[in-house]
């Protein structure tokens, strides 16, 4: 279903690519296009469009956001095609007290970035939670570092990032499509069938406008012919595919726990906290929410991840905080028993456990303590598998990736979506300044600017993120204590520190 968010307008037509001299490259990219073509075979109805974003997640509705925001991109026409209903993200209605599981945290970076396309504005400000400390420590050995925005020069006010809903930001952004971006139509839900390039003729000596353009048919049987492709379209992108970019990558033996906690009455007043404690089988972090309750994010052992997911609530709770607080000794014999028993555990080990977490607290935390947790929201807890990867490039000829389709990472630096909207934050000015400059948004050199902005900090952020994860994931007593003498090297150096910080706001 294709529908204009705020009213209908009247068909641009005419914006047709200039017939002026291609240079060498785009010819040669233009043969290569059709080499690679999925169908020889020209649409013959196909809707001319200046960019079609195929993705409408957060990341693609926020760069739709952001060109539809701009004085010179906001007459242009743009489409945003999402497969899944859109309307059950735009009529989400927050129940009081109660939170979904997935969440994200918004660096500050991100953070004016949304404000500039006016995405804040629609945030449920009441359903987002800011901190302004974090502390790490290590379960195997005795390193921790503690930060906080003193470490930057900031006041307490002043909070490193803000912890929210997805469905809160994702609704807030189609929120300002419907309300500010009169250039965007939104086809939802509606699935991409297939993305082509027509055949050149090669007896032709100078291409036909739009002769390059990719055609993106729709399951409504509609066709999109477009200046510009963007692929904001996830891991397994169809437009990076249909680009035949490859991505480098691998699994990681780890999935993801998450769900929604409550903290104890008394451990639950440090609100303003992130808590992240390293184990061998992975970090597990908790993430503050209103009130008493925090997002869980706990990167586990593949092996274990399903007892750990299946177990009631009361028996996760209690195994979580051995997590939290107890010898990493007594987590590993928790698994232990789990896999034995197929995803039992013997109720004298489970009140023998609590009892200790009560009186031992954060034994690795250096005095620091993270909460007591209550209990686990029902329903709330899922799994999902963690994955790195990295397409090869990033624009080809009228076709860029931004976001998942471009680069995924292991989320225990909570980094994903951040490094997502940093794309945006770079491809916006990118398309802004081909139209100041009278360029075609497609022309291939006038894409690289925003390759040669992000390919090189993704990069670095993925590798960064990659290695802690495999240097915290062994209990090996000589890495363990060179880790553990790093953490506390740089929770004693404030400059050290106060750039580890600046480069995770970003």
């Amino acid at each position: 279903m294709a529908h204009r968010l705020l009213r209908p307008s009247a068909l641009r037509s005419g914006r047709h690519a200039s017939r002026g001299q291609h240079n060498a490259h785009s010819q040669t990219s233009l043969l290569h296009s059709v080499v690679r073509a999925y169908s020889t075979a020209v649409p013959a109805a196909s809707e001319p469009w200046d960019v079609v974003i195929v993705g409408g997640g957060i990341v693609g509705a926020a760069l739709a956001c952001g060109l539809g925001a701009s004085p010179l991109t906001r007459n242009k026409r743009i489409a945003l095609v999402e497969s899944s209903d859109l309307s059950k993200v735009q009529a989400w209605a927050p129940v009081p007290q109660s939170y979904s599981s997935r969440t994200v945290s918004i660096t500050p970076g991100s953070y004016q970035l949304l404000k500039q396309y006016g995405v804040w504005d629609h945030i449920e400000l009441s359903r987002t939670q800011t901190y302004t400390n974090m502390a790490v420590w290590d379960a195997v050995g005795q390193g921790q570092v503690h930060f906080g925005t003193q470490d930057l020069g900031l006041s307490q006010e002043q909070p490193m990032a803000w912890i929210m809903e997805n469905l809160n930001l994702h609704r807030a952004a189609l929120r300002t499509l419907a309300d500010a971006c009169p250039g965007v139509t939104l086809f939802d839900p509606t699935k991409v069938e297939s993305i082509q390039r027509p055949a050149l003729d090669l007896a032709q000596t100078e291409p036909g406008p739009m002769m390059d353009w990719p055609r993106v048919k729709l399951s409504t049987g509609q066709t999109l012919m477009t200046r510009l492709l963007i692929g904001a379209d996830g891991a397994r992108s169809p437009v990076r595919q249909f680009a035949k970019i490859d991505a480098a990558g691998w699994s990681y033996p780890q999935h993801g726990i998450v769900g929604i906690l409550k903290a104890t009455a008394q451990t639950a007043p440090q609100s303003d906290w992130v808590w992240q404690r390293f184990l061998p089988t992975g970090p597990v972090a908790l993430l503050p929410l209103p009130g008493e309750h925090m997002a869980l994010v706990w990167s586990m052992d593949s092996r274990f991840a399903a007892y750990l997911k299946q177990l009631p609530d009361e028996a996760f709770t209690i195994a979580l905080n051995a997590a939290i607080h107890l010898p990493v000794e007594h987590l590993e014999f928790v698994l232990q028993q789990l896999q034995a028993t197929n995803g039992q555990l013997d109720p004298v080990l489970l009140d023998d456990l609590m009892h200790r977490a009560k009186l031992i607290g954060a034994s690795g935390s250096g005095g620091i303590s993270p909460p007591l947790i209550a209990g686990v929201e029902p329903q709330s807890r899922a799994s999902f598998p963690f994955r790195l990867q990295h397409a090869d490039r990033y624009v080809d000829q009228r076709l860029v990736l931004i976001g998942d389709a471009a680069h995924t990472i292991h989320p225990l630096a909570g980094q994903g979506l951040n490094l997502g909207l940093a794309d945006v934050a770079s491809l916006v000015p990118t398309l802004e300044q081909a139209v100041a400059t009278g360029q075609d948004l497609g022309d291939y050199n006038g894409l690289l600017g925003y390759a040669s902005a992000r390919y090189a900090p993704n990069l670095a952020m993925l590798g960064s993120v990659d290695k802690l994860q495999k240097l915290f994931s062994t209990g090996w007593g000589p890495v363990a204590t060179v880790r553990s003498l790093g953490l506390n090297i740089v929770n004693h150096i404030p400059r050290l520190k106060r750039e580890l910080v600046k480069t995770a706001m970003l």
